[in-house]
């Protein structure tokens, strides 16, 4: 279950603020095809924020941004180590809290 949010604010002639909050809502998951209780993600909310200003007519933008805010650990896909069999669980982790910015120009 997602749910986004996004608020644009005018400032008249000079651009306008646009704000964006998404949450992501996961059920418990399993990740691997063995069906091993290792392989279980239990349930988890992801939240990302952003907050950016536009010059008017959208020529350029610049917005600040984080993902996955809470730092949650979540698990993207597990298998067994093949040389290890079942007693070593391999997994890919989602991306944890992030930040940064974004410049873009339209032509």
């Amino acid at each position: 279950m997602t749910f986004n949010l996004q608020q644009t604010i005018p400032l008249g002639t000079v651009g306008s603020i646009v704000g964006e909050a998404s949450t992501h809502f996961q059920t418990a998951t399993l990740t691997g095809l063995e069906f091993l209780p290792d392989e279980v993600q239990s349930s988890v909310w992801i939240t990302d924020l952003s907050l950016g200003f536009e010059a008017p007519q959208r020529r350029w933008y610049v917005t600040g941004y984080v993902e996955n805010v809470g730092n949650r650990d979540v698990v993207n896909a597990s298998f067994p180590n093949p040389l290890a069999g079942a007693a070593l669980i391999a997994t890919a982790m989602r991306p944890p809290r992030t930040y940064g910015a974004r410049f873009g120009v339209k032509f």
